[in-house]
């Protein structure tokens, strides 16, 4: 079954696998990131517009990876034939932790018509997350800007827009 490719999300990419009946370690893009628990099924591809849906057996996640064993896959070899490719999500199972998934997004201000720049790294290493952005008019130049959830007005995921609202004294 296809998916439509605009409720997905990318929330990592298979590392390795793990055991001997098939289960994955996913290496999550963002610790942040926490799912429900009903997770029945998710999508495999090198890219967003080549996935396919595979059935989940089980899941469970600790603090940056994601233990995963799909249906049909029943040996260590047939876990190994799918390293590398990326792990999608529709956006219905993710409960919190989105604001870290738009890496490569254009950045917008909410009520601004042209995007100020590309989102070219989410640094959540610290006790404050941080986008940096890097401008369209001076590639040289990068803005830093707190990745806050209440500071986010919307999020085109299919055209890979965030809209930030804007904020006096950031400019």
């Amino acid at each position: 079954m296809e998916s439509d490719s605009s409720l997905l999300l990318s929330i990592g990419s298979i590392t390795k696998s793990h055991g001997i009946e098939g289960e994955f370690i996913v290496n999550l893009y963002s610790k942040e990131i926490s799912f429900k628990n009903n997770i029945r099924e998710v999508w495999l591809g090198e890219s967003l517009s080549h996935t396919h849906s595979w059935s989940v057996t089980t899941i469970r996640k600790s603090a940056q990876s994601l233990f995963l064993t799909l249906r049909k896959i029943n040996s260590i070899e047939e876990a190994n034939y799918l390293k590398g490719l990326n792990v999608y999500l529709p956006k219905k199972y993710i409960l919190s932790g989105y604001i870290f998934l738009v890496d490569g997004f254009n950045f917008y201000f909410s009520h601004s018509t042209s995007a100020l720049g590309e989102i070219i790294e989410i640094n959540n290493s610290g006790k404050q997350p941080f986008y940096i952005v890097s401008t369209y008019q001076d590639k040289e130049d990068n803005i830093i800007l707190p990745a806050v959830a209440d500071l986010i007005e919307s999020i085109d995921w299919e055209n890979k827009d965030i809209y930030y609202k804007q904020i006096d004294g950031i400019f």
